[in-house]
């Protein structure tokens, strides 16, 4: 089971890493909306007005904090467009 933590914990820490990278890379056009956009894996309902659900394949744009968040609980996944 701990194992499962730490790939959770790794995979939000690569989120983590691929935005500084798009943070701080010249080359990659950065999206002009702020936030990070996820996909979605399981469902789930918004943090703050709880009517808003989420269904798997959403592709929503939160902030870097609840984004990592909804990584680690493996509710979404990163998603990188080029």
């Amino acid at each position: 089971m701990s194992n499962k933590k730490g790939t959770k914990a790794a995979a939000g820490q690569l989120a983590a890493a691929a935005l500084e990278k798009q943070a701080t890379d010249t080359a990659v056009k950065m999206p002009e909306q702020e936030g990070v956009r996820v996909a979605v894996l399981r469902p789930f309902a918004d943090r703050y007005d709880g009517k808003t659900q989420y269904s798997p394949g959403d592709t929503p744009v939160f902030d870097a904090e609840r984004a990592g968040d909804l990584i680690r609980r493996g509710l979404a996944e990163l998603r990188i467009e080029e």
